[in-house]
């Protein structure tokens, strides 16, 4: 591999920035939306050929450049990489919201980059380089966190990802204030869980169809006490996983939540509910039959269940992942892809995996009434849902101007806080029954309203 300086073509490969740019890129970003969650991906290369690689052989350029092609196909717009060294690629990613899009974003960059590259010795002759890859990261990086801040962390992210049996490995949490709440959360955690002190509550799902309530999102919360901040869901979800208690967890809220559609039931309320599951729920054999006895215990259908997965925990083991959906499917389940559209998807998923529905994820629902790209990027994602016969359901709606864009796009489902905030469980019934009493106009009126 040529030496990081090696001038940069900058038509063949616009994201990359020489190395001493990256940190000034963060801190622009940064600054321009400090809100924005972002990630740090570290790529460790071994290359059958690393001497010529390290003293910058034309052969090994050649092969540099064909791993750039690949690695740029597998980026967003936004993200951003440097060649810090001959054995080290860094990537910045400008929208990082959660391990899922940080692991889906590092399992295609492996899959793009790991494999055997020919090349020509300058004696005319060919060669083959064997490139394996492995990827450590980090993502929810704090305010102010630049790619300087990062280096120190580098060398244990690949030490975790070399002992991964996927040679992934994602960090939750940067820095030290993030361990130490999260160590100081676990405790409470858990005996929050073994007292029953969490609460699920539900966010409706909206059918374009008839605009009427067909189903409900479960979304655990955790009551604090006066004082204390809220914890969000994606921490307790991060915490339980990293502690051990996520079929503790999984367990609380499935049960839960069929305890709470038996009693809607019994009113004649049958809406379908929504249960987000964990990347490791994936690789638990004793899951489906928790399935199929908690939704005997409570007298439910299993048609009445959806469990929703994102691309990332299904990357980590494909193998285990399509044995368990088929598993799930056919206890007569219903499965989603959560968080799809983000950039790193791959259609290979549709074809190979049993879904049912795509969620187009909520990042895409800002700018869906303004001039941006995003009105034609989801109309793009629910053209694809709909080319493999799936569903589309979009989050994170919050205007009518959205719902109207989403209703003329051909969108099957919505959910957002234009209808609802999560609610309460005891609110669910009686929001239900006003909703769908609403004299709403068909869907092509609404549109034009």
């Amino acid at each position: 591999m040529s030496s990081p300086s090696e001038a940069i073509n900058a038509s063949r490969h616009p994201r990359r920035l020489a190395i001493g740019m990256l940190e000034q890129h963060a801190r622009s970003a940064i600054l321009g939306q400090p809100l924005k969650p972002r990630g740090m991906l570290v790529i460790g290369i071994t290359r059958s050929d690393r001497i010529p690689a390290l003293i910058g052989l034309p052969s090994a350029l050649q092969v540099q450049n064909e791993m750039l092609d690949a690695l740029e196909s597998g980026l967003r717009t936004d993200d951003r990489y440097v060649v810090a060294t001959a054995e080290e690629i860094w990537v910045w990613l400008d929208n990082a919201p959660n391990e899922s899009i940080c692991r889906l974003a590092a399992h295609a960059i492996r899959e793009r980059l790991d494999g055997v590259y020919d090349c020509q010795l300058d004696d005319g002759s060919s060669s083959s380089v064997r490139i394996d890859i492995v990827v450590g990261g980090t993502f929810n990086l704090h305010v102010g966190t630049a790619s300087s801040d990062l280096i120190q962390g580098i060398g244990p992210l690949l030490a975790a990802a070399s002992a991964a049996n996927d040679r992934i490995a994602i960090i939750t949490s940067t820095g030290d204030t993030g361990q130490i709440l999260r160590a100081n959360l676990e405790p409470l955690l858990r005996q929050a869980l073994e007292s029953n002190e969490l609460e699920i509550h539900y966010q409706p799902i909206i059918s374009l169809s008839d605009m009427h309530c067909s189903g409900l999102e479960a979304l655990v919360r955790w009551p604090q006490r006066a004082g204390s901040a809220p914890v969000s869901a994606p921490t307790i979800v991060s915490i339980c996983e990293s502690a051990g208690m996520i079929d503790e967890l999984t367990r609380f809220v499935l049960n839960t939540a069929m305890r709470h559609l038996a009693d809607w039931t019994s009113t004649g309320l049958t809406p379908e509910v929504s249960i987000n599951l964990s990347a490791l729920s994936l690789s638990n054999s004793t899951f489906p039959t928790l399935v199929e006895e908690t939704c005997d215990i409570w007298g439910i259908s299993p048609t009445k269940l959806c469990f929703e997965l994102t691309e990332g925990s299904i990357a980590r083991n494909n193998r285990a992942s399509l044995e368990f959906m088929h598993q799930i499917r056919g206890q007569g389940c219903r499965l989603s892809i959560d968080d799809f559209g983000t950039g790193y998807s791959s259609f290979a998923y549709l074809r190979q995996f049993p879904v049912d529905e795509l969620k187009i994820d909520k990042s895409f629902m800002q700018d869906i009434a303004g001039p941006s790209p995003d009105p034609r990027i989801v109309k793009v994602l629910v053209e694809i849902a709909h080319a493999f016969g799936l569903t589309a359901v979009a989050e994170g709606v919050e205007n009518a101007a959205a719902l109207a864009n989403l209703i003329d796009i051909g969108c099957d489902s919505v959910q957002g806080w234009h209808f609802a905030k999560a609610m309460p469980n005891e609110d669910v019934a009686e929001w239900i029954r006003g909703f769908n009493s609403r004299p709403w106009p068909a869907p092509r009126q609404l549109r034009m309203a």
